[in-house]
């Protein structure tokens, strides 16, 4: 699936997504602007490799896996309160996002089962 998307302001981006395809592996993110580019390699699972490129400076972080990440996120949020990074509403945004890319592809909306 490929969607072309359009942001508040102008901003634009593209999401190609697939379980199954004829494209070799995609781990990838690029963001371009008018002060230059980011890329990051990886960003799913960066215990198993990671790279982050800011203009011509290449940043690696901890090989510490993202779930690790949402695990602590979760338990602080449970234990102490914190509040979380992204809510129900921010789940419900990105699914109604996620519906409209299928209803543009003329594909149905999946139903709760």
């Amino acid at each position: 699936m490929t969607a072309d998307l359009r942001f508040p302001g102008g901003v634009t981006g593209t999401v190609f997504a697939s379980l199954w395809s004829s494209r070799l592996l995609r781990l990838s993110v690029r963001a371009v602007g008018d002060r230059g580019e980011l890329r990051v390699f990886n960003p799913l699972a960066p215990q198993l490799g990671h790279r982050i490129r800011v203009r011509n400076r290449v940043e690696r972080l901890s090989r510490r896996s993202s779930y690790a990440y949402q695990l602590d996120a979760f338990a602080a949020a449970v234990n102490d309160g914190t509040p979380v990074l992204t809510d129900a509403a921010d789940a419900i945004r990105t699914m109604t996002v996620i519906d409209a890319i299928y209803r543009a592809a003329g594909l149905p909306v999946r139903q709760p089962g």
